[in-house]
């Protein structure tokens, strides 16, 4: 890039590609900042035309400040701009960007997921912690339903929050829905998980309306799942969940989107992301 003003767009959700597609369209050369080289395959046609470029590994505070100093490459100059497109439950990196920026003046913008609205027909039930599922859930889905340590649950929640949830439930009343990742297998092995309760499935982000939850479905009947726990991501994956429990009118326990640091801080959706990266460019020049 060689000194050349650039935006660092840190992603870690499917609207990833969108969000470098619009902030190309400023003709400010972007780099992207991604854990995997899986989560690389949506850019690799954008980076023929070299104005993108993709950073691959997960950054600790000392590499997110080198970054922003402009010390972690001799050709590279401080970013122009900051995109924090990480995951609504990645308060972390969020927090850890919000500060790098504020510390060394660098405009930072947050790309905000929107929430997903009840629909007619769901069984949601809401959870702010998970120590909160335990017998009490009882009182709230009436007596015909065993407690919820002792129902057939489908976790969707991600391999880190497993061990928190399995400290107040049995192990053989769990199934699991994980990225088919080695140190997320091993994980769940290491839980007391056997294979046939671990499915290895990616999300999926471009499906045809028609099958959104179709593969969510055939997941809780092959196990039958009595209930699934999902966290509120906003995206395709608490949407396909959401579908799937209402065809199958299965509760849906839903792991509540924390509370981001900074949310007074300015933030856009998608569609105002080009404009809203504009300004605050422009607010530093």
């Amino acid at each position: 890039m060689n000194r050349r003003p650039w935006i660092w767009l840190v992603a870690g959700t499917a609207e990833g590609r969108a969000a470098a597609i619009a902030l190309l369209g400023l003709s400010i050369p972007v780099r992207v900042q991604l854990v995997s080289e899986r989560a690389r395959r949506p850019y690799r046609d954008l980076e023929d035309g070299g104005q993108l470029r993709c950073s691959i590994g997960a950054l600790d505070e000392d590499g997110l400040g080198s970054v922003l100093r402009g010390t972690s490459d001799p050709l590279l100059p401080p970013p122009a701009l900051v995109v924090d497109a990480t995951h609504p439950f990645a308060i972390r990196i969020t927090a850890a960007l919000q500060k790098g920026c504020q510390a060394s003046g660098i405009p930072y913008l947050r790309l905000r997921r929107p929430l997903l609205r009840d629909q007619q027909g769901e069984q949601v039930l809401w959870v702010d912690q998970l120590t909160q599922l335990n017998d009490r859930w009882i009182l709230r889905w009436g007596t015909q339903r065993p407690p919820l340590p002792r129902q057939r649950l489908l976790s969707a929640i991600g391999i880190r929050a497993l061990p928190l949830l399995l400290q107040g439930r049995q192990v053989d009343h769990t199934w699991v829905r994980i990225l088919p990742t080695p140190t997320a297998l091993r994980s769940a092995l290491a839980l007391g998980l056997d294979s046939a309760r671990i499915a290895l499935l990616l999300p999926r982000c471009h499906d045809q309306a028609q099958t959104i939850g179709l593969l969510e479905q055939a997941l809780c009947r092959r196990w039958g799942s009595e209930a699934v726990l999902c966290r509120q991501s906003g995206g395709h994956t608490e949407a396909a969940w959401r579908l799937a429990c209402r065809r199958l009118h299965l509760p849906l326990l839903l792991l509540r989107r924390p509370r981001e640091p900074g949310d007074d801080l300015q933030g856009c959706g998608l569609s105002e992301l080009t404009a809203c990266a504009a300004h605050c460019m422009l607010g530093r020049s």
